[in-house]
């Protein structure tokens, strides 16, 4: 564990257990139902902790999450990919009409 806490203030990555195994919807596969429901969120550090400490977060929608720290200042990794080419002459054509300003 680092000596100096993370301040209040920062943006951090928390995680907390929504459902139990037990409390997981009877018609999921077998292997899916045997593992909780683990919710991973991001939220602004409402008190200075270290991670691996319980913590409240504020979310950009404005809830206050309880979780586990999990870490400090978290990356956006995620992307959806290359557009495909299709869709690309698409969403030219679709700003051509709206700069003209047709609708249809």
């Amino acid at each position: 564990m680092s000596e100096h806490p993370i301040p209040p203030g920062t943006r951090v990555l928390v995680r907390y257990t929504l459902l139990a195994p037990e409390e997981r919807a009877p018609n999921l596969p077998a292997d899916t139902r045997a593992v909780p429901y683990v919710v991973r969120t991001k939220g602004i550090l409402l008190a200075a902790a270290h991670p691996g400490e319980q913590v409240l977060v504020r979310t950009p929608t404005g809830r206050e999450v309880a979780g586990e720290l999990v870490l400090p200042d978290p990356a956006d990794e995620h992307g959806f990919g290359r557009a495909h080419p299709a869709l690309v002459h698409v969403i030219d054509e679709i700003g051509k009409l709206r700069w003209r300003g047709e609708t249809r």
